[in-house]
């Protein structure tokens, strides 16, 4: 078809026989590359044998349909394990069918099933072997099959009967329920919890490798893939790629990531985060070969829920960001095709602009900016609550890294666990990083958060802080002179919200403070953010709060003094400006440089709801601006060179001044030739 992207779009199969010409018609028009097939739906509890060989040879059928009109096709199984209790239309039976997840409260998910029960293992393996006799050469499991986030009764893992009796005997201990949780869930890190969450996620990839044998019993070709949860980064004691393989066997590995439209509820400056964590999550598989395609889920699949100019803007920028694909939820789950046709219309009409776009950022070229350091599992580090709900509520809240909605609308390229610099530290999961790997972004220097400074002081590494202590809320953050530019001798009021937010980090002799935090009557409390180079040449920026809270202090991040701050900062950390920034609210960003050096692309994404009117980004003073320029202006269907913009550089920065207008979540894609 000449794209260089794939369209995956889902339909219900058990839908009434005279919709599917139409579900045809709309899948041609838009040039979907796979329909994907989605049963059971809505989620049953249990299918007996025959139900499920009713579903095979109507998946056959519909199969031979669409491939013999040249779209390829695939099964969803669209329940497992199961969801939640809410989701399963017909609930739980009297009695349990299968041992149920279990929370760490003790609560039954009804009708979610415990991947060690020996039953609910031949159920599955039993049904996917009879979808698998269907002749279909595709299957995906949807992000059910997890072992958390199964509803409010089993928000964490598992904590029924046979997953405590086996870790007990496996780790040579006997603790109840309560005692495993108190040690799991709750407090500070420790070796139990490591134990625990490191046996129950082998517990779901051994469920994996039984349904990969089942499936390919039948047929060896057939690629089986999965729908990721953010829990299964997060918080599930796996590797995603060891899932995937499991599933996939000796073919070749497929993922849906997370990261939807839909949740950032109609709002723009909820974008970038949602847009982020795909890049993040990309960048702990895009060097193991495996096929990744992003969650364009409109859920639940109305404008009523969910614009068109979302999906369209989620869409403009995966496509910039490099993915090969997407699952695009374009077509309604129940009622009748045409029930909404936004979601088609608009990936019609802008076919154009998303091959533009594609063109315009090659997949091969790297990104470049501040090194957002996150590693998967990054929960388990954690120190929670020794409350259960409160500890609950605290992993909950990290399922998304939280420092993406801190960072990730501030005008600052992001890129992830990359070798080069500068970095950003957050979080416990600073605990987990190898000696070699940590002294590799050491070097480069780094911005570091409150907690991930602990971590740092634990690990013995100099950061120019003597004690750190929690601290009570400030009311105004006063800025200093010199690196704070237009903002010096301002003091922005906070507005706090949450608990445990701030620490009093009190500094070496050498450590420079740039601003402090003061009480309402504008007296000093303690420092601010503070700078300091140690005797290796490392260069720290300490910014004395737990980013997984800030975002809650509506101006400790997203103000304008506070974004001038870090940008400055990452400069001196890094020991040279940043390639591109830029000063606007909700300006999300990102840079890419060819592999030869030759180009690079930026993308300025307006997330705000004012319009961005003739932007200016400040790139750093060595990169070249020739006589004209590559605009890809929002929604256009190629680039142009152009003389409309004006170039200043003062030596600090070179300041680009393109003349155009962004609006609400519109792209605009700029161009420099570096040769």
């Amino acid at each position: 078809m000449g794209r260089e992207w794939k369209w995956c779009v889902p339909v219900i199969l058990n839908q009434k026989e005279e919709y599917f010409k139409e579900y045809l018609d709309k899948l041609i028009t838009m040039k979907a590359d796979m329909v994907l097939l989605v049963a059971p739906f809505p989620e049953a509890n249990i299918l007996s044998t025959e139900e499920w060989r009713a579903y095979s040879n109507k998946l056959k059928q519909k199969v031979e349909f669409f491939e013999a009109n040249g779209i390829k096709a695939g099964f969803w199984m669209a329940r497992t394990i199961g969801h939640t209790p809410a989701f399963s239309s017909t609930g739980r039976k009297e009695k349990a069918v299968f041992q149920e997840i279990t929370g760490p409260a003790g609560k039954s998910a009804g009708g979610c099933y415990c991947p060690l029960d020996e039953n609910f293992k031949k159920y599955l393996s039993k049904a996917f072997k009879i979808i698998a006799e269907s002749g279909v050469k595709f299957i995906l499991l949807d992000d059910d099959f997890r072992i958390g986030l199964h509803g409010d009764e089993a928000k964490l893992g598992c904590f029924c009967p046979l997953h405590i009796e086996k870790f007990s005997k496996r780790a040579k201990m006997n603790l109840s329920r309560n005692q495993l949780v108190g040690k799991v869930v709750c407090g500070n890190p420790n070796k139990i919890r490591s134990q625990w969450l490191k046996f129950t996620g082998e517990s779901l990839v051994y469920l994996a490798k039984i349904i990969e044998k089942a499936v390919h019993s039948v047929n060896k070709k057939i690629r089986i893939g999965q729908c990721a949860s953010p829990s299964h980064w997060s918080s599930e004691g796996f590797e995603m790629k060891d899932l995937l393989k499991a599933l996939a066997g000796k073919t070749r590995p497929f993922v849906r990531i997370s990261g939807a439209p839909y949740w950032a509820k109609e709002s723009a400056s909820s974008l970038p985060h949602i847009l982020e964590l795909n890049r993040l999550e990309y960048s702990w598989l895009n060097k193991n070969n495996t096929e990744v395609v992003t969650e364009g889920d409109t859920f639940p699949h109305t404008r009523f829920y969910c614009s068109a100019k979302m999906l369209h803007s989620y869409t403009q920028f995966i496509l910039a960001s490099g993915f090969s694909g997407i699952m695009e939820y374009a077509l309604p789950y129940f009622p009748k095709p045409g029930y909404e046709t936004a979601y088609t219309a608009t990936a019609v009409k802008y076919a154009e602009n998303y091959a533009a776009i594609r063109r315009f950022f090659p997949e091969d070229d790297a990104s470049k900016g501040l090194n957002v350091i996150i590693n998967q599992n990054y929960n388990c580090n954690i120190t929670a609550s020794s409350d259960l709900n409160k500890a609950l509520a605290e992993w909950t809240q990290n399922y998304i890294p939280p420092v993406l909605s801190g960072i990730s609308g501030l005008g600052i390229p992001l890129t992830y666990n990359e070798a080069a610099g500068p970095s950003f530290l957050s979080g416990a999961s600073v605990l987990a990083l190898k000696v070699g790997e940590l002294n590799n972004i050491l070097k480069n220097g780094v911005l570091v958060d409150a907690v991930a400074s602990e971590g740092l002081l634990k690990r013995g590494v100099d950061i120019g802080i003597k004690t750190m202590k929690k601290a009570v809320d400030p009311v105004l953050e006063k800025y200093s002179g010199g690196i704070n530019g237009r903002y010096a001798g301002e003091s922005i009021w906070l507005l706090n919200s949450g608990e445990n937010v701030y620490f009093h980090c009190e500094p070496k002799p050498g450590a420079k403070t740039i601003s402090e935090f003061q009480d309402d009557n504008k007296n000093a409390l303690y420092p601010g953010t503070i700078l300091y180079e140690n005797a290796k040449g490392q260069r720290f920026c300490i910014l004395p709060y737990d980013m997984s809270k800030a975002s809650a202090c509506r101006q400790l991040i997203h103000s304008y003094a506070k974004q001038e701050q870090l940008a400055q900062c990452l400069g001196w950390a890094g020991r040279t400006p940043l390639v591109v920034s830029i000063r606007q609210p909700a300006a999300h960003i990102m840079c890419k440089a060819a592999k030869s050096g030759k180009r690079l692309a930026i993308a300025v994404h307006n997330c705000h709801l004012d319009p961005l009117l003739n932007p200016v980004l400040l790139l750093r003073p060595d990169i070249k601006v020739g006589k004209k320029i590559e605009l890809l202006l929002p929604d256009a269907k190629k680039s142009v060179l152009t003389t409309g913009f004006e170039y200043q550089n003062d030596g600090k920065y070179g300041y680009l001044k393109i003349k155009c207008k962004i609006n609400t979540l519109e792209l605009l894609s700029i161009g420099l030739r570096q040769d």
